[in-house]
């Protein structure tokens, strides 16, 4: 079975702002304006980097696949893992709400599941899928936000297939 989700990972964001950063201070302390040049330009091409990555990996999404034999493979732009239903010791889910921005001076809160696997061996798999859905052409007010319910989030159905699978 597949699930396409929708994961965001904040960590591009964090090192292309930490690039222009480093650079942007580079740029204080040296001296030479043709080093100034360049480094300003490292600044703005890391800050084009980031954003263009950002939005492939938006539009790429993240895909669990469930396989018959057990194993559960978590596909994204940047990491493939795999892991079998009996290494995980505990899988939680929970929902969350972020507050986001349509235009300049309106906001509303999205709701978004939060799943944690925690395998017997290596680090924690934890991916988030949005359980909000906003026409953003046709959003006059905050009553036009209609929240899903965790059976018709694309994660919460792979949750509760894993859930199955281990006898929970």
């Amino acid at each position: 079975m597949k699930f396409k989700i929708q994961h965001y990972n904040v960590f591009i964001g964090l090192i292309s702002v930490g690039i222009t950063f480093v650079f942007m201070f580079l740029c204080f302390i040296i001296p030479s304006n043709t080093i100034k040049l360049i480094l300003l330009a490292l600044a703005f091409l890391a800050i084009i980097v980031g954003v263009i990555i950002s939005i492939i990996e938006r539009n790429t999404g993240t895909e669990i696949t469930i396989t018959q034999d057990g194993y559960i493979e978590v596909r994204n732009m940047f990491e493939n893992r795999r892991i079998h239903i009996n290494e995980i010791t505990n899988i939680t889910i929970e929902r969350y709400e972020i507050r986001r921005a349509l235009g300049k001076y309106n906001h509303y809160q999205e709701q978004r599941l939060k799943m944690r696997i925690t395998p017997t061996i290596g680090k924690n798999i934890i991916l988030t899928d949005t359980a909000t859905i906003v026409d953003r052409a046709l959003i006059r007010r905050l009553s036009d936000i209609n929240y899903l319910q965790n059976e018709n989030v694309p994660l919460y159905q792979a949750y509760q297939v894993i859930r199955s699978m281990r006898g929970d």
